[in-house]
Parts: structure tokens; C-alpha cells; sequence
């Protein structure tokens, strides 16, 4: 099997989150099916920047980078935009022609993929390759996230109908995205869409590593806000929570509280924070948040208006340590019992001084949460992201591959891949018997005269034969 991951980049790769959970869909499905190849869409602008190109191979021999060219803009433009360098990757004589599946975060554009694929007979939505959007950033008016327009929402519906899976980051979007739909959808469509539509988790949900986070006396007392410094984060609310806790009497004399800032974001979404002079700002890597948590941290705050599943709360959690959120929909994957929701900013200081007064008392309960609630959420299978887009592309390989072997669909090229005998095979080198593109006209050629490399590809996985590295070179087992 053979996938195609297109990231839609907030800044560097290794420190996009959508780049990341890409990454880790590559090594959930590598465990999975080791038989398994992956085309990574990587910008240009970072083509010769050792770090970012080694964090996305990182040992992985089954990786390769596939360099387009893009423009630094902003992630509405490039939902918004399906550069021919993409188009190109799907003609026979393209970089990325045999693959299977593709996971994109460009949702705007899932039409545009399905348009320029290999098609050969009306099947399912018009080709044999799967496509998955991995929507970390749905465009619909309940989300405050997004520059708006008035049929956004009805672009949006329709490139979702497009797809074979849509992935959403989050366990509270579907129920917007039903409500916001009656009014432009029929109701066949309405199901037909909330069908395709899987609330996942990124990671897997577990159980917290509890400790002892007390801070002993004289020693700081840390209170930590971690993820990028943006409006939507609030971390102007967050701001004040630390102002008032620095500028008014905290409760206690056993501890000095220390603000620690803990971001790899250089903007403050474009807000006037005032002085924060007495924040700690700690530009900290992966590994370095991590010894924060484990080390430092005694309270996070996440006063966040919206999120999908937000790591900036879970990991902190993870460690052990307790974390003030806001009162909104993101926040329901905690469950409602969660004793650490506040409703405002004047709420979370509260919470935060309480802290600082009787920590002892505030962990058990936050004990108690996770040993009842936060284990029952554990066992109740929430699926993961990889393991949402896995069985995604399972369940249609084995739809589309019971299609073509129960009609007897294939025609010249059925008739090719029944002769042949050898182990290797190249599959393009194949289907020269069958036409010969011309190389200098072909971007002219309209998609439906180009030949199905794909059909091919398919006959000879029914006989047996899998992927390479190689770009459709296919091999089999000799006792096969």
C-alpha cells in the first residue's frame, strides 16, 4: 500500500501539529502493515534544512520526501489553492501515480484531488484511490477560527461529499456540523456526509501518571501556560489570571509563584498584551516541555475559546499535572465532571489561588476525577486518528478490489497481468502494450484519455503482488 500525505503547514514541519500527527498516522500504520510506503508532501522552502527534512524521515526507509514549491501565505490560502504541482503528481508520468490512498488537510480542495486521480470505469465516487481529509480546521460558521463567507459552509459540505473518510480531531464537531447543514442539505446528503464523518483522538486516551506534584515549601510554585501565544488560545485571559495572581497576595507565605510561559509560537496574535515582564518566557522543543511537566510545572492554564483535541491540556495531564480549562465545547473529551472548568478568567485565578492555598486538597480531587470518570473515557474505545484512517482505507481497498475481481473488470489489461510470470514487475512498462502517452503534450491530456496505470496496479495486487519503494515496481513472493 502506498499513501500520500498532504500537510497544510503552520510554520516549520517538525513543529506544525497537523505535520506531527501525520508522522504518527506513518508509524501506527508501518506497525500495522509493514508492507506499507509513504509519499510525504514537504515544502521547498525547507527542501535543504537538514533538521526539518531528518525529523520527517527520522530512520523511516519507507518515507520518501516529495518537494513542491509553496507560497508563505496563511492556511486559508492554502485550503484554498490545489497548486499543479499536486495535479501533476497523478499523471502516469508523475511522481506519485500509484498510490492508494491519500490523507490531506487541504479540505477545500478534496475535489480537486478526486478530479485529477486515474480513472478507468464509474466506481464509488469515480476512481479507485481513497481519499481522507484529516480536518483539524472544519470551515463552518460554529467555528470562530476561520475568515467567514456566506456559502463557506456549503463549500465545505460538498468537498467532504468528495471524500471516502473525513477525520476530525475532536469528539464535539459532528453534532455542529448536523445542526449547521439542515440548512443547505437534503436529508440523503445530510447522512450521506455525517457517514463519512469519524470523531477521533490523536493519540491513544491513557491512564495519568499520578504523583505527588506538592511544591515544597520555599520553593516556586509554578503556574505554566503552554501552546502557541494566538487569540484563539486566549492567552491574553491567561495573561491576567497571571497578572492578578502576581499583583495580589496569592493566600500563602510557603511559596513564590513563578508564570511560565512555554511556547515555540513568536506571535501574540496580533494583541496588545501589555507588560509581561514578569512571565517567564521559555521557547521550549518537544523534549524540553516535557521535562517542564515532569520536573516543574505544578498547574497549567488552557483558557482556550476553541480547540479540537487540545495536546496543549492532555499532555500536561499525561505527567500528572493538573490543568485549568475553559468552559466550551473542546474541553468535553474531560467529561463534565471535570472540577478544573472555568467559565472566565476571574474563575481560573480563583481555581489558580486555591492551588497555591491547598494543593493537597485540589489534587485528590483531581485523583478522584481520573480514577472514575477519566478511566471509564479510557475504556470506552475511543478510536485514534491512525486508527480511524487505517480502517478508512481497509475497508475501501477491500470494497473496490471486490468491485473489479467480482465484474471481471479489466479489458487488455486483465489479459496483460494474466501472462505475467515474473516476481517483479513494472507496472508502467506493462502497460505499454496497451498505449504510449505522448510525453510532450501530456499535461493536455484530459484525465479520462490517460491511461489507467491504477487499474493495472490493482489487477496485479488481486494476483498477489505488492508495493516497493520503487515507483510502481511491484513484487511478489516466489512461492506465491
Amino acid at each position: 500500500m502506498k499513501y500520500l500525505l498532504d500537510s497544510v503547514y503552520t510554520g516549520l514541519p517538525s513543529t506544525c501539529s497537523t505535520s506531527y500527527l501525520m508522522m504518527k498516522i506513518v508509524d501506527y500504520i508501518t506497525d500495522a502493515e509493514p508492507d506499507s510506503y509513504f509519499y510525504v508532501l514537504f515544502p521547498e522552502r525547507y527542501e535543504d534544512d537538514e533538521v526539518e527534512t531528518s525529523w520527517v524521515l527520522n530512520n523511516r526507509p519507507n518515507v520518501q520526501l516529495v518537494i513542491i514549491p509553496t507560497e508563505i501565505r496563511n492556511r486559508m490560502y492554502e485550503h484554498m489553492t490545489f497548486p499543479a504541482d499536486i495535479q501533476d503528481l497523478f499523471h502516469p508520468l508523475g511522481r506519485c501515480w500509484d498510490v492508494d490512498a491519500i490523507l490531506t488537510s487541504r479540505m477545500m480542495q478534496l475535489t480537486m484531488y478526486r478530479t485529477n486521480l486515474t480513472r478507468d470505469v464509474s466506481y464509488g465516487k469515480g476512481t479507485f484511490q481513497c481519499i481522507i481529509g484529516l480536518d483539524e480546521m472544519p470551515f463552518f460558521k460554529f467555528r470562530d477560527t476561520v475568515a467567514w463567507g456566506s456559502r463557506l459552509g456549503l463549500q465545505t459540505a460538498a468537498s467532504y461529499l468528495q471524500a471516502d473518510g473525513i477525520v476530525v480531531n475532536n469528539l464535539w464537531s459532528k453534532d455542529e456540523i448536523k445542526k449547521e447543514t439542515r440548512d443547505y442539505l437534503s436529508f440523503g446528503k445530510q447522512k450521506q456526509l455525517l457517514d463519512l464523518i469519524q470523531e477521533c483522538v490523536p493519540v491513544p486516551l491513557v491512564r495519568l501518571d499520578l504523583m505527588d506534584r506538592r511544591p515544597e515549601p520555599s520553593k516556586d510554585f509554578n503556574i505554566v501556560f503552554c501552546g502557541r501565544i494566538t487569540s484563539t488560545r486566549n492567552f491574553a485571559g491567561v495573561v491576567d489570571v497571571f497578572r492578578s495572581n502576581y499583583s495580589f497576595a496569592n493566600g500563602t507565605a510557603d511559596y513564590k509563584v513563578r508564570y511560565i510561559l512555554s511556547t515555540n509560537s513568536r506571535s501574540t496574535g496580533s494583541q496588545d498584551i501589555e507588560d509581561k515582564d514578569f512571565i517567564e518566557v521559555q521557547m521550549n522543543d518537544r523534549v524540553a516541555f516535557h521535562k517542564l511537566l515532569k520536573e516543574e510545572a505544578n498547574v497549567v492554564i488552557n483558557l482556550s475559546t476553541v480547540e479540537d483535541f487540545s495536546l496543549s491540556t492532555y499532555e500536561p495531564l499525561l505527567f500528572g499535572v493538573p490543568v485549568i480549562v475553559s468552559h466550551h465545547k473542546w474541553s468535553g473529551f474531560l467529561g463534565e465532571d471535570y472540577p478544573f472548568r472555568a467559565e472566565s478568567p476571574l474563575e481560573a485565578y480563583a481555581m489558580a489561588k486555591k492551588f497555591t492555598q491547598d494543593y493537597e486538597g485540589m489534587y485528590a480531587k483531581f485523583k478522584k476525577w481520573e480514577e472514575t470518570t477519566w478511566a471509564s473515557i479510557v475504556n470506552s474505545s475511543v478510536p485514534t486518528t491512525a486508527e480511524a484512517v487505517l480502517s478508512c482505507v481497509q475497508e475501501h481497498i477491500a470494497k473496490s478490489d471486490y468491485y473489479v475481481e467480482s465484474r471481471g473488470i479489466g479489458g487488455k489489461y486483465l489479459d496483460i497481468v494474466n501472462g505475467v510470470t515474473e516476481d517483479e514487475v513494472d507496472v508502467y512498462q506493462l502497460s505499454g502494450a496497451v498505449v504510449k502517452p505522448n510525453l510532450k503534450a501530456w499535461r493536455g491530456v484530459p484525465v479520462s484519455k490517460r491511461p489507467s496505470l491504477y487499474s493495472m496496479k490493482m489487477l496485479l495486487r488481486l494476483k498477489g503482488y505488492k508495493d516497493t519503494e520503487k515507483l510502481g515496481i511491484m513484487r511478489r513472493d516466489s512461492d506465491e
